[in-house]
């Protein structure tokens, strides 16, 4: 998990590399999800088809996140600081 409360604190390329690596986290869990899946599909019951689909829903949704926090990190990597994008339902 990334822990972006100090983010502000860090060099651009510091919260750059640790966004990239929770991304590729992310995208190497959902590849994973969808050998697992295919394995298991006829064993799957409705119950646990649900849970795969809502955990691959929210790592998807956090993926498009930080492609949207990796974006804004490009373009304001000056130091300056911006309100960074919330996740959607985020309290």
């Amino acid at each position: 998990m990334v822990r972006l409360a100090f983010f502000r604190y860090m060099k651009p390329e510091t919260r750059t590399r640790l966004l990239e690596e929770r991304k590729g986290y992310l995208q190497g869990y959902l590849h994973k999800m969808g050998i697992s899946f295919k394995k298991a599909r006829d064993k799957v019951d409705t119950w646990q088809e649900q849970l795969t689909n809502y955990a691959v829903n929210e790592a998807e949704h956090d993926i498009r996140w930080l492609d949207d926090m990796l974006e804004a990190e490009r373009r304001n990597g000056n130091g300056t600081t911006t309100p960074a994008p919330t996740p959607e339902g985020a309290h």
